[in-house]
């Protein structure tokens, strides 16, 4: 089942999860990923699809302000954070220290 699609404070899009099909190594394959939604353009912009086989994005959310994006990866049967790649970009953060 996908989970519901969270609205932006200001009503202007939503994000969601959705399926997107992929070729990996040769390998085309679906995956869940996290999509922004835009009304005033209705265009639909990849947020999160994860490469990586077995790992699809479980949930997301976005601030009040839209100006943060939280998501939940799972890899097979358990949940996790996204990897650690606050050395590449600010915006990338765990929401707790011990990464769950």
């Amino acid at each position: 089942m996908l989970e519901p699609p969270r609205w932006v404070g200001d009503g202007s899009g939503f994000l969601f999860v959705g399926l997107h099909e992929m070729t990996v190594n040769g390998t085309t394959r679906t995956s869940r990923g996290l999509f922004a939604f835009d009304l005033a353009t209705r265009k639909v912009t990849p947020v999160v699809v994860p490469d990586v086989p077995d790992t699809r994005v479980a949930d997301g959310a976005i601030s009040p302000d839209g100006a943060a994006i939280v998501y939940c990866l799972q890899v097979g049967d358990a949940q996790k954070p996204p990897p650690d790649r606050s050395d590449e970009d600010p915006r990338h953060r765990h929401a707790t220290h011990d990464r769950r």
